[in-house]
């Protein structure tokens, strides 16, 4: 975060707002302010008061596109993620539900946490809670918030992120003579959180 440093005078009051950009949102202030209110402080002596912001929640969507099991590898599946995104207006660094015989879906997360679906209902909070089933809402609507129903993903990857054990994963995800696939997506906005 930033760090602003102002000089009052003595007895001076000095109002602070916080202002969320980006998708955040503001949690509170510490230091010489609490809750979530404005911040107002006499100036007496230096003071320090900080603002708390939380990122915005990561966002899963299936694809309202179908595709072939040539995806372009996993680099290819995170584009065509990244582009069904950008078109409904999403920001942030999506990427593929997807294994390979090397890279589980899960292990692709990184430390992320925090998904909701684009109608901003809460999915999981962890990956182990995606690993292990543990949602809150399905992962049923697409980018753009339609309501898909119950569809058959072909990720190549079991319930608990892994490999599935019958998979071939389409040849690394570049063999077009398979059934059509729908993505699930996940914003990986943020790996530190």
């Amino acid at each position: 975060g930033a760090t602003c440093n102002a000089t009052f005078g003595h007895g001076t009051s000095v109002t602070l707002t916080a202002t969320p950009s980006g998708g955040h949102t503001f949690a509170g202030w510490s230091g010489a302010c609490t809750g979530t209110g404005t911040c107002s402080v006499t100036m007496t002596a230096a003071t320090t008061v900080t603002a708390q912001f939380n990122p915005p929640p990561n966002i899963v969507f299936v694809t309202s596109s179908t595709h072939t099991g040539n995806l372009g590898g996993l680099a290819g599946a995170d584009t065509i993620c990244q582009i069904r995104a950008n078109n409904a207006g999403l920001s942030g660094t999506y990427r593929a539900w997807l294994s390979t015989t090397t890279v589980s879906a899960v292990s692709r997360l990184g430390s992320a946490s925090g998904w909701v679906r684009p109608d901003g209902k809460p999915v999981a909070n962890t990956a182990a809670d995606l690993a292990a089933g543990q949602m809150f809402y399905p992962i049923r609507l697409s980018e753009a918030g339609l309501d898909l129903g119950d569809v058959g993903l072909h990720t190549a990857t079991t319930s608990n992120g892994t490999l599935h054990p019958a998979s071939t994963d389409c040849r690394a995800h570049t063999d077009a003579d398979t059934v059509p696939i729908t993505l699930a997506l996940i914003n990986n906005s943020d790996p530190t959180r």
